[in-house]
């Protein structure tokens, strides 16, 4: 292969031309015989002008730049004292270029003293290269007749390297002359430099340009479904300017693009008439040779054609369809109506429809029929069918003229002319740059998961700023996929949600399946998704004595004092006394910072005595950040105004450049007071926050980010009226909790109403802006404790008592004032636990391939739940390779329990009916209440509810929420008997009496003297 700037020309001898200069005609050709290369002609890999350069045999003569006289005499060269002249009567001169009747032409003066030019076939001189190789091996003549300079002559002009060789102090030296040339005469010609090798020994032309050689040529893997494997590719600078490179990459399937106008094709068809099949009409049938006036992928065509006979008469020009077939097969048919004739009505003319309906010339494009590449081949015989589509008597004929049909072309693609992401190919790096004479190597990955089996080709496109041609080079890879033999886990369904009452259960189905090759072994696990906002409350709140120190919310003022001390003591600072946490895993945070310095920092929480400076200073007054979403890029805040930021400001800070971004200030929030923390909880995605106010207390916000609005959870509440919650942070599992600086206590704290509880005492007495959050990997509660007068130390705090264990001394004695641990929150699979409702029938199996999937019944069990909706996980884990660990979500729906309402007869006789009712909960209960005969209502009562009268012997139980026993008391009538005397003299007694229903009243009945009854 030659390389760019070598040109070869074939040029036959020619003899007896005339000259001015006789002198220059003496027969000198001289040869000390060609290298046997099995090429004709030896190349080496060349050095980079550098390692040239490098060599104290060589010597180099750069921007000589001398052009050459276009004159009879022409211009002259000593290689070793670099004198010039534009002469030709100084035989000191070892090359003179010159007109020779009209043509660049070659003088080596005293032939017989070595000074000659390279050729490759003894006739004329060679266009050389880089990486050619001038020496004793090669071929040299010293022909002064312009025949011999053909190949500097050429029309598109020339820029190459001649080789010579010359006599130097009886040493023959080789090397190397760059010549420009111009057009078929060689003129204007200029000399620009040269190099030779004083030590007599061979030279080999450099690079002086960059110059990329990539190895491998090409990669082939061969792997099983699910692996990966790795390939070295090299990328090196064989020139001597630095190389930039990129590799993108090329699938072996393309989408469409716009064809190449230049290449359609017309294909005429005679003019025709389709009459319909109804009328004993048949197909017109056409065959077009193609691929005859240009050669291309054919990707679609367009129709035109001229109409008539249908004016007036129901028939479209769209009624007629064309179905198009091409030499290999690839067909598509369009137009039509109805569905009686096969493959019409697919796909639609431009001209559709009822539109098509009077005489005329209609046309319709149809590009990205078939994809490209490669398209539908062209060459070969194209069958054109036209089909009159209306199957119907009333359907006429339709004269068809001027018809063409003309294919849409691209040209054949060169590879890497669509680059596209691959998903089974990456490479590391993707880019670079390699300097001159060195190489970088590349690391080429293939992976087969997701894969079927089967043969996946792509291109790696090496793009460089080559400059000899290698611009872009194209390295296949293809990657064979075989059938791997392991199990394939399914599980339908996906999620499970079922419903009972409180008190009841429900049994749901998952199915693991095996939809691999080998036996399939399986695990289930539980996991809680979500837990109740008041699980981590203490039994018995913890409680102590009232403290009035009066902690403040705010950073401490710089003691000056104390800043001179700590710098007289800081000849061995105190953390370096504490042991390092050695190859246990970081714990990376950020916070900013205030009392002895004001930035913004990074920090492991394990290594407190080293602080990371992002930027310094940091806008005062953030004490409330947290990380949202596992982004730990973007370090949320709420500003307390006083300071840079006005109150209530919100937005991110970037860790990595510490620079504050506001995004607003909040509304729905206090105009005053200080925002002390914030925590994102992971369960729910929510964003809370407390700020304290001297008229408000401690408040809870739930922070809407993306509107900038803040809702009131509530006022916390179950501490000391001074209470300070100086810190608040959420739990893997949602649990929050707080720190009271006032108390010095760790609490409990209810999201969803800010209720507080408190779990015990820190054991420290903390003071002024401190923070604390949770490592949720671990579910660790980290505490940046500050006590005052920089006494700060990081501890971790026991969230069952509120203990605290020191881990060591904050660098400066630093209050961390928003301190936020940047790890993300785990799968919740990865730590399951018992989830007391939710049971399996078997917690583990085995499926062999081609066997029926595993029933796996799911109970969820209400017997201890209340009314509301539980969240957990089913955690599937199996040996498939690919896919080791499935979460099933499971929601349960527990609705409350119907109540059962009794009624019966307290006290006297009646009757109340129903006797028993069945009330779903929340509903009411009715009564009828029917005392007996003589007998009267005294009382409807009910333990847990309360029934009343409706009107006349009906009765109400509202909002039955529990079971209830309702008894009726009735109570007997009562009559008043009087007696009275109504004539004559006597008397009765008693006068008045009262008698029940259905007693007997008596009386006594005395007659006067003298009176009888």
């Amino acid at each position: 292969m030659l390389v760019a700037g070598l040109t070869m020309v074939a040029a036959p001898p020619v003899f007896g031309q005339a000259s001015a200069d006789p002198a220059k005609f003496l027969p000198a050709s001289e040869s000390s015989g060609p290298v046997d290369t099995g090429e004709g002609y030896a190349r080496v890999s060349p050095p980079s002008i550098e390692a040239l350069r490098g060599n104290p045999d060589i010597v180099i003569v750069d921007d000589v730049n001398f052009p050459v006289a276009n004159t009879i005499n022409g211009s002259s060269i000593n290689w070793v004292t670099g004198d010039t002249c534009n002469c030709d009567t100084d035989a000191d001169f070892d090359f003179n270029p010159w007109n020779n009747n009209g043509n660049l032409s070659f003088w080596w003066w005293g032939g017989s003293n070595s000074r000659a030019g390279l050729s490759l076939n003894g006739t004329s001189y060679a266009v050389l290269g880089a990486g050619d190789t001038i020496g004793p091996a090669s071929t040299f003549i010293s022909v002064g007749f312009s025949t011999a300079t053909v190949n500097w002559r050429q029309a598109d002009n020339v820029d190459g390297y001649l080789g010579f060789r010359f006599d130097n102090a009886g040493t023959v030296n080789y090397g190397y002359v760059r010549l420009t040339t111009t057009g078929t005469t060689g003129f204007p010609a200029t000399i620009v430099s040269y190099a030779y090798n004083q030590a007599g020994g061979p030279i080999t032309i450099p690079f002086t340009t960059p110059v990329i050689e990539v190895s491998p040529a090409s990669f082939e893997f061969t792997l099983e479904q699910g692996d990966s494997d790795t390939g070295a590719l090299q990328i090196a600078n064989l020139g001597s300017v630095t190389l930039d490179w990129d590799i993108e990459f090329e699938p072996s399937l393309r989408g469409p693009r716009s064809h190449d106008p230049a290449l359609d094709e017309v294909l005429s068809v005679p003019d025709f008439t389709v009459v319909s099949p109804a009328s004993g009409g048949t197909p017109e049938v056409f065959t077009v040779p193609a691929g005859i006036l240009s050669s291309g992928g054919v990707v679609g065509f367009s129709f035109e054609g001229t109409v008539s006979g249908i004016t007036g008469n129901g028939d479209w020009a769209s009624d007629m369809c064309l179905q198009i077939e091409g030499p290999d097969g690839s067909s598509f048919s369009v137009g039509g109506i109805g569905a009686t004739i096969p493959n019409c009505n697919v796909n639609t003319w431009d001209f559709q429809g009822s539109g098509s309906n009077e005489d005329g010339t209609y046309a319709s494009v149809h590009d990205d029929v078939w994809p490209f590449p490669p398209g539908a081949a062209d060459q070969g015989d194209w069958t054109l069918t036209f089909i009159h589509s209306w199957d119907s008597a009333s359907a006429n004929p339709m004269d068809w003229s001027n018809v063409t049909v003309t294919l849409h072309k691209l040209p054949p693609p060169e590879p890497c002319d669509f680059p596209a992401a691959v998903s089974w190919l990456s490479v590391d790096p993707a880019s670079g740059s390699t300097a001159g004479g060195s190489a970088d190597p590349v690391e080429v990955t293939v992976d087969s998961s997701g894969l079927a089996p089967g043969d996946y080709s792509a291109n790696l496109c090496i793009n460089s700023n080559d400059t000899l041609g290698n611009e872009r080079i194209v390295v296949p890879v293809d990657l064979t996929v075989e059938l791997t033999i392991f199990p394939e886990i399914e599980v339908s369904p996906t999620s499970l949600s079922g419903t009972a009452q409180e008190g009841a259960s429900t049994d749901l189905t998952l199915n693991i399946g095996n939809l691999g090759t080998a036996e399939l072994i399986w695990s289930i696990d539980e996991a809680p998704a979500a837990v109740h906002p008041r699980a981590h409350f203490p039994a018995i709140p913890w409680s102590a004595a009232g403290d009035n120190r009066q902690a403040s919310a705010h950073f401490e003022l710089l003691d000056e004092e104390w800043l001179a001390k700590r710098e007289v003591e800081a000849g061995v600072p105190e953390w370096a006394a504490w042991p390092l946490r050695g190859a246990a895993d970081p714990v990376p945070a950020f916070s900013t910072t205030s009392f002895s310095r004001f930035d913004y920092v990074s920090l492991d929480a394990l290594e407190p005595g080293a602080l990371t400076s992002i930027v310094d200073p940091v806008p005062r007054l953030i004490f409330a950040q947290t990380f949202i979403d596992d982004d730990f890029s973007q370090h949320f805040f709420i500003a307390t105004g006083g300071e840079t930021l006005p109150q209530g400001a919100y937005g991110f800070v970037d860790t990595e450049t510490g620079v504050a971004n506001q995004l607003g200030v909040l509304s729905g929030v206090p105009d005053t007071g200080t925002w002390t923390s914030a925590a994102w909880e992971p369960t729910s995605g929510a964003v809370y926050a407390v700020v304290r106010s001297p008229g408000d207390g401690n408040q809870l916000f739930e922070i809407d980010v993306a509107a900038g609005t803040g809702s009131l959870v509530g006022q916390i509440t179950g501490l000391g009226s001074d209470a300070i919650v100086i810190a608040i942070a959420i739990d893997g599992s949602g649990l929050m909790y707080g720190l009271d600086v006032n108390a010095d206590v760790l609490f409990a704290l209810d999201k969803t109403d800010a209720t507080a509880a408190v779990i015990g005492p820190l054991g420290v007495d903390a003071n002024f802006a401190q923070d604390m959050d949770f490592d949720r990997s671990t579910n660790t509660l980290y505490w940046a404790s500050y006590l005052g007068s920089g006494n700060s130390n990081m501890r971790i705090i026991d969230t069952s008592t509120g203990a605290t264990t020191l881990i060591g001394p904050i660098q400066d004695g630093a209050e961390l004032l928003s301190f936020s641990i940047a790890l993300p929150m785990p799968p919740s699979c990865v730590t399951p636990a018992e989830v007391p409702w939710l049971t399996v029938d078997a917690d583990s199996g085995s499926i062999q391939p081609g066997a029926p999937a595993d029933e796996v019944v799911v109970t969820l069990d209400a017997s201890a739940l209340t009314e509301g909706t539980y969240n957990a996980l089913l955690c599937i884990a199996s040996n498939d390779p690919v896919i080791p660990l499935i979460e099933v979500p499971v929601e349960f729906v527990v609705d409350p329990a119907d109540r059962i309402v009794t009624a019966s007869v307290g006290t006297g006789q009646g009757d109340i009916t129903p006797s028993v009712q069945v009330v779903p909960s929340g509903d009411d209960a009715t009564f009828t209440v029917t005392p007996a005969f003589g007998w009267s209502v005294d009382s409807v009562v009910g333990d847990t509810c309360t029934p009343v009268n409706t009107g006349g012997d009906q009765w109400l139980a509202e909002n039955i929420i529990e079971d209830c026993a309702v008894q009726a008391n009735f109570v007997i009538n009562t009559y008043t008997v009087t007696a009275s005397v109504a004539s004559g003299e006597g008397t009765i007694t008693p006068p008045s009496q009262s008698v029940d229903h259905g007693s007997d009243a008596t009386f006594t009945v005395t007659p006067a003297t003298g009176w009888s009854l």
